[in-house]
């Protein structure tokens, strides 16, 4: 998509080696298929909203595979949002040490409006002064399901659940 607002429809699974770069203000509509990365499965540096309009029984899904994967990265102020999808960051084995499903390295905004987030290791990590609001949905993961990391950010948990094998959340900040 090269125009602001657009929406793209997944037709196929789409399974690469190499992350894809969201730089343009759009809607990606899973159709229920799923979209596979090694590492990094998307890097958003412009508003993104993923959603699955599909009718059929299949949910639409995220994964990012390997060591230290991760669903989505969001940089330069971006907003991400989540309606009705399932997004995990797909680490083959709970024995990773590290990697996000969704992942704030710089100010932007994250909105769950339903589905799941999952992570072996951690489910949502927010740096940079991010902030996260979970509406609906689910959190799953290994170690921490929310990190606020020391340079801070602000979870609100205004619905949905929060499931951890570790820590639900995790304030690291000032």
């Amino acid at each position: 998509a090269d125009v602001d607002g657009d929406t793209v429809t997944m037709l196929d699974n789409s399974e690469e080696e190499t992350m894809s770069v969201v730089t343009t203000a759009i809607t990606i509509d899973l159709n229920g298929k799923t979209i596979t990365r090694v590492g990094t499965a998307l890097s958003v540096t412009a508003d993104l909203t993923i959603t699955d309009e599909s009718n059929t029984r299949s949910i639409g899904t995220i994964n990012a595979t390997g060591n230290a994967g991760r669903g989505a990265q969001i940089t330069n102020g971006a907003t991400l949002t989540l309606d009705n999808v399932t997004m995990n960051d797909g680490t083959i084995a709970n024995t990773a040490n590290s990697g996000s499903a969704v992942y704030f390295n710089s100010p932007g905004t994250f909105t769950m409006n339903g589905g799941t987030v999952t992570s072996a290791h951690e489910a949502l990590r927010l740096q940079e002064g991010a902030v996260a609001t979970i509406n609906d949905g689910t959190l799953n993961a290994g170690a921490f399901g929310v990190i606020i990391g020391t340079t801070a950010g602000t979870f609100n948990l205004d619905g949905g659940t929060v499931n951890s094998d570790g820590m639900g959340l995790c304030n690291n900040g000032t």
